[in-house]
């Protein structure tokens, strides 16, 4: 973990507030690291061949100079950019008491705005760094922590049902329902859903693959069965993400899609096709 480093160095480029839309976003590599505090909303990061899910109180750190695949439900949080950081693991660090570090990120964001004093700054980072330390929730060896192992280790398995979970942490059916319920905010079976539509979406977006076999690769044996819960995830179908495969487009929605083909239309006859 990032705070376990006695000799971390960085130099802050920037620190802000920053709302973020609801879609699907593809980001290339960045020269600057992040720590950023999450106030509201959720992410869900593909990254180094893993996936991060940031909740509301969660910290997140990401390194520079790796491009990564992200999904917002609609997001709200405070982040700082970091220069010469040469931490390189991308990591989600979950708290028990996030009121401190509340209190920590905006003493941040105010102390930048009125000053931008790089020691006074670097103190406070240096701050949040110890209180993450001391207030980490989830232990490598604690029963929830190996069910969430086991869980993104299993995901596509069609057979992964909460007794193997269970059995995996040393844990009953009702703790575990309220470990989840109580550190992530969703179901363990919720949990599991959103492992799959996120790895389903980057498959459909990369385009090399048919629905059926994006199926299979996400834990469903029925593609029309996959298809309607993916529509009911996203709110579209999986042959938007196919179709939309074609397109340079940052991040997906309806809206966007449509706009992407009117574009494209006008560009091949010079009228917008298709009436009101």
């Amino acid at each position: 973990m990032i705070y376990e480093l006695t000799d971390l160095s960085f130099r802050v480029v920037s620190v802000y507030r920053y709302i973020h839309a609801k879609g699907c976003f593809s980001v290339k590599s960045r020269p600057f690291a992040t720590l950023s505090f999450r106030i509201s909303g959720t992410g869900r990061f593909w990254i180094q061949e893993k996936t991060l899910s940031a909740e509301p109180g969660d910290v997140l750190f990401l390194p520079s100079g790796v491009p990564f695949e992200v999904e917002y439900s609609g997001s709200e949080y405070l982040v700082a950019e970091l220069d010469e950081c040469y931490y390189g693991q991308a990591e989600v660090i979950s708290l028990a008491d996030t009121g401190e570090i509340s209190l920590l990120f905006f003493k941040l964001l105010r102390a930048w705005n009125e000053h931008r004093s790089a020691n006074g700054i670097k103190s406070i980072l240096y701050a949040i760094l110890e209180e993450m330390e001391a207030a980490h929730k989830v232990s490598e060896g604690s029963p929830f922590s190996r069910c969430l192992t086991y869980i993104e280790e299993h995901f596509a398995d069609p057979a992964l049902d909460m007794t193997a979970v269970c059995e995996r942490g040393a844990i009953s059916v009702s703790s575990l329902q309220r470990a989840f319920l109580g550190q992530l905010g969703v179901s363990p079976m919720q949990y599991v859903i959103k492992l799959r539509m996120g790895r389903a979406a980057r498959l459909l977006r990369e385009g090399a693959l048919s629905v059926k076999e994006v199926a299979s690769l996400c834990g469903y044996l029925d593609e029309k069965y996959f298809s309607r819960a993916f529509r009911k995830y996203y709110g579209y179908p999986p042959s938007h993400l196919c179709r939309e495969a074609l397109y340079p487009a940052e991040f997906v929605d309806e809206r966007h899609f449509a706009r992407m083909l009117m574009a494209e239309s006008i560009k091949k006859d010079g009228t917008a096709t298709g009436g009101r």
